[in-house]
């Protein structure tokens, strides 16, 4: 993909734009972006490349305080808050291309994320995140903007759409985005009920060789998945055996971890005909991670058909009615 160039007015004579990294601070005048780099101008120094996924944020030179006010909120993950700074700016009085785009790329991604948090439209979010990737496809943003998409279009039950997202991860350069890529386009897969491709997809993944807490959280997740879509194809027990050394072997702070573990060990007990250790696996989460929204809200969801099974409708009432009064836009309350 070819860069596109981003010409910079900067203010104040010597002001410019500065790149925070995972490694330091570039700074310089960025000149041309790409989904796999930013290209900075240092004056007689020539000019540098920055790898995109290296790159932990952007304050460009000249640009408006409520911009910088949204990039410390959506790093605090206050989406709300960052909503309201950028609705303070005056768009008309932006010129620069480059932080035109960070505007309109942290307006989409704040939008996003409180819809997936059942605070927001998923429709409007997901055709403003699709606006910004057909207007900005040069974007640094880019890869992340196809994740955050995908994710729009799951909760909206749009699997095959979102399968169509998280495969242009692919395209990226780092094996990271790639092995993401595939967990997310084999998730995507097992959704839409193509559980043997899914598995398929996951076994053709090469062992990740990297040692950071990334990847061990991203092989557990594969884990998580194989386990699911053994269920899915009569291997229910292989599933199950999987799980339980994982949970096993992962830490009770590991929250996020353990609680779709203990979904995926629920779904797999359902498939194996044993309701009760299902219903005990689930309720896990109802229990230990009920501030987690997405995995308490599908747990919920599994409690519901599960109590009534054993004859407790008085508990299946009580699970579908925080269900719907704590997530009513989830897709588990649908």
């Amino acid at each position: 993909m070819l860069a596109v160039a981003l010409p910079a007015t900067l203010a104040h004579g010597q002001a410019v734009d500065r790149i925070k990294t995972t490694t330091g601070v570039v700074s310089g005048e960025i000149s041309a972006t790409t989904p796999e780099k930013v290209v900075v101008k240092q004056g007689a120094a020539g000019q540098v490349e920055v790898d995109a996924a290296t790159i932990s944020s952007i304050s460009f030179a000249g640009e408006p305080g409520e911009l910088a006010q949204a990039r410390s909120s959506l790093a605090g993950k206050r989406f709300a808050d960052a909503q309201q700074a950028l609705a303070k700016v005056d768009r008309a009085a932006v010129t620069r291309k480059a932080i035109q785009q960070e505007l309109d790329y942290y307006q989409a991604l704040s939008a996003a994320q409180l819809a997936l948090a059942g605070e927001g439209a998923l429709d409007q979010a997901g055709k403003q995140l699709f606006r910004f990737l057909t207007e900005h496809g040069e974007s640094y943003h880019y890869y992340q903007a196809c994740e955050v998409l995908g994710d729009l279009l799951t909760n909206r039950g749009d699997h095959d759409k979102a399968e169509t997202f998280y495969r242009k991860m692919a395209a990226a350069p780092w094996p990271e985005t790639k092995a993401r890529s595939n967990l997310l386009s084999a998730r995507a897969l097992q959704a839409q009920g193509k559980s043997a491709a899914a598995l398929q997809q996951l076994n053709d993944l090469p062992q990740a060789t990297a040692d950071s807490a990334e990847a061990r959280e991203q092989q557990a997740q594969v884990t998580i998945l194989k386990a699911v879509c053994l269920a899915d194809t009569g291997q229910a027990d292989a599933g199950i055996d999987l799980l339980s050394e994982l949970i096993a072997q992962t830490g009770p702070e590991a929250a996020q971890l353990q609680a779709l573990a203990h979904n995926a060990l629920g779904t797999c007990y359902r498939k194996a005909g044993k309701t009760k250790d299902a219903l005990l696996a689930f309720l896990h989460v109802d229990v230990l991670y009920n501030t987690l929204p997405e995995p308490h809200a599908e747990a919920l969801s599994h409690l519901v058909p599960l109590w009534q099974a054993i004859g407790k409708t008085d508990r299946a009432r009580q699970a579908h009615q925080l269900l719907k009064e704590r997530y009513p836009n989830s897709r588990w309350a649908r």
